[in-house]
């Protein structure tokens, strides 16, 4: 079974100009 992630860009993985911590992370998994 696939499964996907729908990410918004709009503060759901940086809040202003700092990446929340293990955003790098999820992306890359």
């Amino acid at each position: 079974m696939k499964r996907g992630y729908l990410i918004d860009m709009d503060g759901v993985i940086y809040r202003e100009n700092q990446l929340i911590p293990g955003a790098v992370a999820f992306v890359e998994a």
